[in-house]
């Protein structure tokens, strides 16, 4: 067998190698990830997105309740070809491919990033985040500007079911020529 490229951790996970990555797109059941709405998964999502960063390769998260219990950032700056080129991560729908963070989770409960201070061409479409927060449930770029994404696709489901003042399902900062499609909904006062 080929030697595995990841380490892979979690219940179900399975060894990442060569020939799994000549697929050309990274899967986060491949790191252990269930997507049953109850077990929780954030072990796989984190190890999944290192390893789309280290072999800048794609991701695709299958249909699927994903429960975290964690905060999640996706820097799409801390790679230079992924800051240059972009990267792709799709879902199967909004309401298929679901990221489900527990009530208890700080906001923004995922955070889309880019350190190096800018990122281009990246694409993240066809996914729910769903989240109960007295913040943001999904920010894409820093609250103080400090990064930038550029010709950059979003499409995204956003639900916030917290019913506090301070509540917020989607905060955007930054985008220039992105094309985004969300559906944002909040149940803040």
């Amino acid at each position: 067998p080929a030697p595995a490229l990841f380490t892979a951790s979690g219940t179900g996970a399975t060894a990442v190698t060569q020939v799994s990555l000549n697929q050309k797109v990274l899967y986060p059941q491949m790191f252990g990830a269930v997507g049953n709405g109850t077990a929780p998964d954030d072990t796989a999502f984190t190890n999944w997105h290192n390893a789309q960063l280290a072999a800048r390769m794609g991701g695709h998260i299958p249909t699927g309740i994903y429960k975290l219990s964690s905060q999640k950032t996706w820097d799409l700056g801390a790679n230079v070809d992924v800051t240059n080129r972009g990267l792709k991560i799709t879902g199967d729908g909004p309401r298929n491919s679901v990221l489900l963070f527990d009530n208890a989770v700080a906001g923004p409960n995922l955070y889309i990033t880019a350190s190096s201070g800018v990122n281009f061409y990246s694409r993240i479409e066809g996914i729910g985040v769903e989240g109960n927060t007295d913040d943001v449930v999904l920010c894409v770029g820093a609250a103080d500007f400090s990064n930038a994404f550029n010709s950059a696709v979003f499409d995204f489901v956003a639900n916030n079911n917290s019913n506090t003042s301070n509540a917020c399902a989607v905060e955007l900062n930054f985008l220039a020529a992105c094309y985004v499609r969300l559906v944002a909904n909040g149940a803040g006062l």
